[in-house]
């Protein structure tokens, strides 16, 4: 797996352009778009996000997300049942039931989303507290652009989340980064940062699961949220670009040639929520039958 600085490094390996500011800058670019284009063609759960919300009394709208781009599902759990809320799509729909039946209830049915940041929910909460909401949601995608970073030196527990540092500045920035250490004898997986407690203190979302040691080396960085097979593809569209800006069209459609390819590869493996090739065959549809009895004759 490759981190935001391991594919920049790559970039200047391939160009032999190391010390350009603005090449630089144009790599990073590119980079982040591939990977834009990366997860808008995956379209699962590599873009979903979750976040919880409060439930007020007699308040019918609520704030999306930050890097919210679209909600997905909506649940509020009452009572401890989790009560999953249709979408109405519909903005006449939607004004038509608030308009013929203006109630409250412990137990929404519907959401809508109004706009580009809020979302409403019916029928509007009976009161504060004895809901919560729960909401999935396609995540906006920050781009890349943090150097790794490795000073000093950690400590690590096997089956234990807490990562302790010497010689380190473990700053909140950190947070959704990912953690790996180094050291020849540790199990190279990537662990995700959830909490960051001080400047020599942080958690991981999930225990550490390999060997305990101390005064290992360790990196900390930003990865791209796609599969790691095709983490080298966002170099590809990175180097299409630069040697595009080159006019050197017999390089840059090399590069560019590269990256479909990947990317198509990547939605056949991974557009799927299964693992299976079963393809079921067509449902068929059943229409009730309208009449009670037969009609009559037309004449």
């Amino acid at each position: 797996m490759l981190t935001y600085t391991g594919l920049l490094a790559e970039c200047e390996a391939q160009t032999g352009d190391d010390d350009s500011a603005t090449s630089v800058t144009l790599f990073t670019k590119g980079i982040n778009q591939g990977l834009h284009l990366f997860r808008a063609a995956l379209r699962r759960e590599y873009t979903l996000e979750r976040k919880t919300f409060s439930v007020v009394a007699d308040q019918q709208f609520y704030q999306m997300p930050e890097d919210a781009v679209r909600l997905d599902k909506v649940t509020v759990t009452t009572g401890g049942i989790a009560y999953p809320l249709t979408e109405i799509a519909d903005d006449r729909e939607w004004y038509y039931i608030n308009a013929q039946n203006t109630v409250s209830s412990e137990i929404p049915e519907f959401f809508y989303v109004r706009g580009q940041d809020e979302f409403g929910i019916y029928p509007t909460p009976a009161s504060t507290g004895s809901s919560n909401g729960d909401l999935i949601y396609q995540a906006r995608v920050s781009d890349m652009g943090i150097a790794d970073y490795t000073t000093g030196t950690i400590t690590v527990t096997n089956g234990d989340a807490t990562v302790t540092g010497s010689g380190t500045t473990f700053t909140a920035a950190m947070i959704g980064r990912q953690l790996r250490a180094t050291t020849s004898n540790q199990d190279a997986i990537w662990y995700r940062i959830d909490s960051v407690t001080d400047g020599t203190h942080l958690e991981l979302e999930n225990v550490y699961g390999g060997t305990t040691g101390a005064g290992l080396s360790y990196i900390i960085g930003e990865l791209p949220n796609i599969p790691e097979e095709y983490h080298l593809n966002l170099t590809d569209y990175a180097l299409y670009r630069y040697y595009m800006r080159r006019r050197d069209n017999e390089i840059s459609s090399m590069f560019k040639s590269e990256f479909e390819i990947g990317l198509q590869r990547a939605k056949r493996e991974y557009s799927s929520k299964v693992v299976s090739n079963y393809i079921p065959g067509r449902r068929r549809r059943v229409h009730n039958n309208l009449f009670t009895k037969e009609p009559n004759e037309v004449s």
